[in-house]
């Protein structure tokens, strides 16, 4: 949902995006390849939060699918300089070469082929999963009106259309809450948020168009 977050799962779930988040990063897109800058300033933001979880918990950090590439490769060496984790669990293949890599910066790295129930996914089948989990996500929220040009816009879209996801922001860029928009009305748009926060809006950061019309 264009988020980076954390929750604390105490009960067994079948997938990640059913956990409730603690806490979110409204990051705006679908892949950190849109903005790797903007991406990493996220992570930083999240791990400032996480650092404050209690340290008796266990931390399962489930990164980015994307793999391809020396970029891909080096992001996720930022993540554990940033993190730090005890063990790494490589998962495919595709990555089993990235062993000799990593193995200094952890005390355990193991090496996992994929379950036979994953079914692999083209970018068609992405993009219907993508849809449905925000539909899913976002389809119980309060559903607002909010006016066009109300709030300045930060980032690299500056137009509130129908499938947008929207990010508000606080003036010190902490997430109060995020959106979808389901409707644009003309100079107004309809859209289900979840607030993480009370506060002040002081930015809005249109995201990537999941669904809606030409989506």
């Amino acid at each position: 949902m264009g988020t980076v977050a954390f929750g604390i799962v105490d009960r067994e779930i079948a997938l990640l995006s059913e956990a409730i988040p603690e806490y979110f990063y409204f990051y705006g897109y679908t892949s950190p390849l849109s903005d790797i800058p903007g991406y990493v300033y996220s992570l930083v933001r999240l791990l400032r939060k996480l650092k404050r979880v209690e340290r008796e918990r266990r931390v399962l950090i489930d990164t980015t699918g994307w793999i391809s590439g020396y970029s891909a490769f080096s992001l996720k060496l930022l993540k554990l300089e940033l993190f730090r984790p005890d063990a790494v669990i490589l998962i495919g293949s595709e990555v089993f070469d990235w062993y000799s890599y990593i193995k200094g910066f952890v005390k355990e790295v193991f090496l996992l082929l994929p379950s036979q129930y994953v079914v692999p996914k083209d970018m068609l089948r992405r993009e219907k999963n993508r849809i449905a989990i925000t539909i899913k996500y976002f389809s119980e929220k309060p559903l607002v009106k909010l006016e066009k040009n109300l709030i300045p816009c930060v980032g690299k879209y500056s137009t509130l259309e129908e499938g947008r996801l929207v990010g508000f922001l606080d003036s010190r860029f902490e997430t109060l809450a995020t959106g979808w928009v389901v409707k644009d009305q003309g100079k107004e748009v309809l859209l289900h948020i979840y607030k993480q926060y009370e506060g002040k809006v002081s930015f809005l950061k249109i995201g990537d168009k999941v669904g809606g019309r030409n989506g």
